[in-house]
């Protein structure tokens, strides 16, 4: 009976002995997510208050949370291009080939006709045991699945984005299509909506409100109209002050303006940014100016933003509406 008594306490202290450390760690990793978090309020107080200093997107600044040092960033999460509504025309403008435009198009397009370079159900089923997303990317990471993407890895990170808002002006028709999906529109309904924008595509006609765009599509009732306008925007959706040269290249290439004007873009908001886009819309000929407004603005409404503490990365996109922010996204990882 010693003996076993005996045994038994011997365990306790050895899983004492293990209990201790596991706990301390516990409590480390505990510490460093609050303040990781402390860091993200921070940065929403920043964004809830006045419009975020378009020169420090992305840049990261050093905070002490609980004596805990913190690195935390923001970033212009809506001026990269939304994958979920790109055409194939912006796609080519990032410098992709046309085989992963069109590979990408054919994973998030709802049919089985493969795009002349893209890949459909047959080519993933004969080749892993993948098929295609037929619908929206709820996360771009999943791009790194498709073929002729897999080193592509700082392009989906940089340029591109699945959160924010669908410009009407520049979503092509399939991507309304994947949009319809996701919101259960029966399918007949749904081919009706999408032949009413077609046909208002095929017009060369321009939107500078949602109520312009929904007035264009006469298969589309009152209450599918007040739900897409979560989905959907007419605003510019691209902040000339933040995004990357590599995006004014893509959103010039789809304009037809010249590639040049991204570079002096770059350079000139480098010792100033600009407030409006009267310098830039100068430059333009005259047919291009009215365009130019319609896809590019001086403001962001949709951020990325991080904290880093110790081993702990908080990720959180928000978006900003009259005042408020909205989260969009919540992901905690380690950190790299």
């Amino acid at each position: 009976m010693i003996v076993a008594l005996s045994a038994i306490a011997y365990s306790l202290l050895k899983l004492a002995d293990f209990s201790l450390p596991f706990a301390a760690r516990q409590q480390r990793q505990s510490r460093l997510t609050w303040a990781a978090k402390g860091g993200i309020q921070y940065l929403m107080e920043q964004l809830a208050g006045e419009e975020a200093d378009p020169r420090l997107s992305g840049e990261e600044r050093q905070l002490t949370v609980g004596a805990v040092p913190v690195a935390v960033a923001i970033e212009d999460e809506g001026s990269k291009v939304n994958v979920n509504s790109a055409s194939e025309k912006l796609l080519l403008g990032l410098d992709l080939t046309r085989a992963q435009a069109e590979t990408l198009l054919d994973w998030r397009d709802l049919d089985s006709d493969c795009l002349p370079e893209g890949a459909e159900r047959d080519y993933y089923l004969a080749k892993t045991d993948l098929a295609p997303r037929d619908g929206l990317l709820p996360v771009k990471e999943e791009l790194s699945l498709l073929p002729l993407w897999q080193d592509e890895k700082q392009l989906i990170a940089h340029q591109l984005t699945v959160y924010g808002p669908l410009n009407v002006n520049a979503m092509s028709y399939t991507a309304f299509d994947a949009l319809l999906a996701a919101l259960d529109v029966d399918k007949f309904t749904s081919q009706a909506i999408v032949n009413d924008f077609i046909a208002a595509k095929a017009t060369g006609q321009l939107f500078l409100d949602l109520e312009s765009f929904f007035g264009c599509l006469p298969s589309l009732g009152p209450l599918l109209a007040q739900e897409l306008e979560g989905y959907l925007t007419a605003e510019p959706v691209v902040n000339v002050n933040t995004a990357t040269a590599r995006v004014l290249r893509a959103w010039c290439h789809y304009l037809d303006l010249d590639p040049a004007l991204a570079g002096w873009i770059q350079s000139a908001r480098e010792s100033a940014p600009f407030l409006d886009l009267t310098a830039i819309v100068s430059r333009l000929p005259a047919g291009k100016r009215s365009l130019f407004s319609l896809f590019f603005t001086t403001r962001s409404r949709v951020f990325a933003l991080t904290a880093r503490a110790g081993s702990v990365r908080l990720r959180v996109v928000v978006e900003k509406r009259e005042g408020e922010l909205a989260i969009l996204s919540w992901q905690q990882g380690a950190n790299e």
